[in-house]
């Protein structure tokens, strides 16, 4: 999406601005493809850049700060097979999580007379601490999407869609959801440190920043076979040497090992559309390297 408006724009000579290619990039998403996914992808499709890594405060979509990555590291993502999987399914389920924690939040607020809450609208500007002491009670262990739809009503995000007939466990999602703005935060804090130390600061700081990326694997991301993500990505910090190679088979092993895929595809920033990677490597030929 984000490529064919840049060639229309080009094309056509109309002056927009990468942000706005990347919000009609998401419409087209929402309201075509019928994907309920946020603006992160097609942000980092028009405004990424190579060795970069690129902070949205996602309040609605404010491009906070570049941080660029030390030299001799660089971020490579390992994908399982995407035949079957569909991504906009996964989407749909986180958002639909936050939707019914933001309702739940949303109602809470209003019986306790206050006009707006703490958060500004977002869940993600509560820390994970007022979460567990304020929040984390007022949210049902597990509901039914009838029994939710009975005592909230629908979500006011009208991407999202609570099912009647499934169970929802909407105190284990906001722990997810708030466990997750606070890896966040840490990994941004870690490159944030990397740029300013010393080499020995540098390198305790990625050390750091690659355990933070390394725990960030959100349940909600994704199908998932055998605790692992189908379809998905995992995204790791490599330093560039000869640890590299073994690392990289040490993850794929991993990854087959949990999803029962037979492959990974890899793909090197800018040679090819994210679906569609230039280099498709299988696992028994990565291993036998």
């Amino acid at each position: 999406a984000c490529a064919t408006l840049a060639a229309l724009t080009s094309a056509y000579h109309l002056p927009i601005e990468p942000m706005e290619t990347a919000l009609l990039a998401q419409k087209i998403g929402h309201s075509i493809a019928g994907e309920a996914c946020g603006a992160w992808a097609p942000i980092a499709a028009t405004l990424g850049r190579r060795q970069r890594v690129l902070a949205v405060q996602r309040q609605p979509h404010e491009t906070a700060e570049e941080l660029p990555l030390p030299e001799g590291w660089r971020v490579v993502a390992l994908r399982t097979d995407m035949r079957g999987a569909s991504r906009g399914s996964g989407c749909l389920r986180a958002r639909t999580a936050a939707a019914m924690v933001q309702t739940v939040v949303t109602q809470a607020i209003k019986d306790l007379g206050m006009r707006k809450g703490p958060a500004g609208g977002y869940l993600a500007n509560v820390s994970a601490e007022h979460f567990q002491r304020y929040f984390a009670p007022m949210m049902p262990e597990s509901i039914s999407g009838q029994e939710f739809l009975e005592a909230y009503g629908a979500p006011a995000d009208r991407l999202a869609r609570v099912e009647p007939g499934e169970l929802y466990t909407p105190r284990a999602d906001a722990a997810r959801l708030f466990a997750q703005s606070a890896r966040a935060r840490a990994f941004v804090e870690q490159l944030r440190a990397a740029q300013a130390g010393d080499a020995r600061v540098r390198h305790a700081a990625m050390l750091e920043a690659r355990a933070i990326l390394a725990a960030n694997t959100d349940p909600l991301d994704g199908e998932r076979a055998g605790g692992a993500p189908v379809g998905g990505m995992t995204a790791v910090l490599v330093q560039e040497g000869a640890e590299t190679e073994a690392e990289m088979a040490s993850l794929a092993k991993e990854l087959r090992a949990g999803s029962g895929q037979a492959q990974v595809l890899f793909g090197e920033p800018g040679s090819g559309a994210a679906e569609s990677p230039a280099v498709r490597v299988g696992l028994a030929e990565l291993l036998s390297r």
